[in-house]
């Protein structure tokens, strides 16, 4: 279920082809995970500038805790 949400919705919304001559971070992956008893949604950038430490990084940018 979760997974359709972001196919569906969070994919369509979020995630826009590269912007041109720009060196800003900018959304290339979203998916989900389960850690412990948490369900995180993750966003993975990309970082196009000429001083970044890593071409990509994630961001969990929603958690779920099940009780």
């Amino acid at each position: 279920m979760c997974n359709e949400f972001v196919e569906s919705f969070l994919k369509p919304q979020y995630i826009k082809p590269p912007p041109k001559d720009n060196d800003f971070n900018y959304v290339v992956d979203i998916y989900t995970k389960w850690r412990l008893n948490c369900f995180y949604f993750i966003a993975k950038y990309r970082c196009p500038g000429p001083n970044a430490v890593s071409l990509f990084f994630e961001d969990k940018f929603a958690r779920i805790e099940y009780v």
